[in-house]
């Protein structure tokens, strides 16, 4: 990083590549609804010791086994090799196409392949989530090494896949985080977890909390929001470049549902407090 061959944005001592990687340590989770986001890379320890059973699948007898969890969204298309191969005990190792993983939606299966450990491979197609269950026969249980080849991940932490940290680019106003949940609020919508109606690129929670007139976004309806309302109105796509964090419906000072020249009274209303 001195040397300016890797960048540090959030200057934790670590490359930033490298904080898009899961820890090696990173051991999975017992409920597939909270599974660790992976990719490849590194070699990652866990234990299924303490598991619960959370799902199912078709080989070495582990429909009721204790089973943890992980998910891998490649960004590329391509075959993706998962192994346990040195875990310490009778594996099995299955890829599901949902949440939760039931044989129903099991897309391959495999118990024992080096020796009573666990391998696969299957063609994975870009941006489609898989769930990776590690379980064991017949309900045993046990530490286990977990290894993925493939092409590269959706990074939890990186979720516009820009290679750089969400909350750096949160930190530099690269990307708006209007609801503060460390998530830039285009994952936030692209994810379904915020709605953005009226398509601006801001999600519906931060728009319906904004301050009407207030076309700069300072909290203040004032005579700095005069340009950005002049440009809200005649050029709509210039407005949000310009402002991305910012919702044009601000300028709706009449609403009608609509930015036009019938809000220019009532925004020159707000603007003055007549």
């Amino acid at each position: 990083m001195s040397d300016g061959r890797a960048a540090d944005c959030n200057q934790n001592g670590i490359p930033d590549e490298c904080d898009l990687l899961p820890a090696p340590d990173t051991p999975g989770e017992d409920a597939c609804a909270d599974a660790e986001a992976v990719g490849p890379g590194v070699t990652l320890h866990g234990t299924s010791v303490g598991a619960t059973n959370d799902g199912s699948a078709t080989c070495g007898l582990s429909g009721a086994s204790p089973d943890v969890w992980y998910s891998y969204t490649p960004t590329g298309s391509g075959f993706a090799s998962f192994s346990l191969a040195g875990s310490a005990f009778d594996t099995v190792l299955s890829v599901h196409s949902g949440c939760p993983g039931t044989a129903s939606d099991q897309v391959v299966c495999n118990d024992d392949y080096y020796g009573t450990q666990s391998a696969l491979s299957l063609f994975v197609q870009a941006g489609r989530t898989y769930w990776i269950r590690i379980s064991g026969k017949d309900g045993a249980t046990g530490a286990f090494q977990f290894t993925l080849i493939g092409p590269a991940a959706l990074s939890a932490g990186d979720c516009n896949n820009n290679a750089v940290p969400d909350e750096c680019d949160i930190a530099s106003g690269f990307s708006p985080d209007c609801n503060a949940n460390g998530v830039p609020d285009e994952c936030d919508i692209a994810g379904g977890e915020s709605l953005d109606t009226d398509n601006d690129g801001v999600p519906d929670e931060c728009a319906a909390a904004a301050l009407l007139g207030d076309l700069n976004c300072d909290g203040v309806v004032n005579v700095f929001d005069i340009d950005p309302f002049v440009l809200a109105l005649t050029d709509s796509s210039a407005y949000q470049a310009t402002f991305p964090g910012c919702s044009i419906m601000n300028a709706d000072a009449n609403g009608d549902g609509s930015v036009n020249v019938f809000d220019i009274d009532p925004f020159v209303a707000l603007l003055t407090g007549g």
